[in-house]
């Protein structure tokens, strides 16, 4: 009997340690992970607040340009005045752009974040910069009914962006509602530019209510022809995206 118990607690140890093996083992590959998962995560740093402007070659604000950081879900436009405000990993990158101009990427560096204000020109896209960004596949397959959202040459409001923004801030009518209720912001649309210049199909991505979104669809169907886009020299329908701001400081009321 006492032999019996001997082997039994001696086959009672062997499996504590073999039970005590595969756990410190599953420790080490639990600890080997993280250290992978961690490494693979840069450190961009604390968030800190950047402002700046986004320019025309000329000199002159422009608004309505996307600031976003790259890899984060932090994105803002410019105002009126082409100044942007918002907080991002101070070792990020922002990418700043408009539909039919060159986007840019701008790193980050803490020290340049904390002394100055970022001011960023944007410039259009050469119609061999547009082309290299088109996926080859849909190109081959577009025919003059499909509807481009990557195009050789974007469709433009008469006279451009600027000539754009000044038609919406005469022809916007701050809607009643939103004045009594202190609302503004931006109503984002998508709509499409038919060969013809004509825009149709026009859609609310993102609203604001209080009549905002009826009164940026009833601008935008207002205005003129725009020029069309064009791919290899045939003009085509595309697919444009364009937020309207509503300032309480600018408002025009119906």
């Amino acid at each position: 009997m006492p032999h019996t118990t001997r082997h039994s607690y001696k086959t009672l140890g062997k499996y504590l340690a073999a039970v005590l093996f595969i756990a410190s083992g599953l420790l080490f590959m639990t600890s080997c992970e993280r250290e992978l998962k961690t490494n693979d995560q840069p450190d961009l740093g604390q968030l800190t607040e950047v402002e700046g402007m986004v320019l025309f070659p000329d000199g002159d604000p422009f608004p309505a340009a996307l600031i976003r950081v790259e890899g984060q879900d932090i994105e803002t436009l410019t105002n009126a005045e082409g100044k942007f405000k918002l907080r991002a990993p101070s070792r990020g990158k922002l990418v700043i752009g408009f539909e039919g101009y060159r986007s840019m990427t701008i790193p980050l560096l803490e020290n340049e974040v904390k002394n100055a204000a970022i001011s960023i020109t944007l410039h259009k896209q050469t119609e061999a910069e547009a082309r290299s960004t088109q996926d080859p596949a849909l190109k081959a397959v577009a025919g003059r009914d499909s509807i481009f959202t990557v195009i050789e040459k974007h469709p433009e409001f008469p006279g451009g962006v600027k000539a754009m923004y000044s038609y919406v801030k005469q022809h916007l009518k701050y809607p009643q509602r939103a004045i009594d209720a202190q609302v503004e912001g931006k109503v984002f649309l998508r709509f499409v530019v038919g060969a013809d210049g004509q825009i149709r199909d026009i859609q609310v991505q993102k609203g604001l209510g209080f009549g905002m979104d009826e009164e940026a669809i009833r601008l935008v169907s207002t205005m003129p022809h725009w020029k069309p886009g064009s791919q290899d020299g045939q003009a085509k329908n595309v697919r444009f995206n364009l937020p309207i701001t509503f300032q309480l400081g600018e408002l025009r009321t119906n």
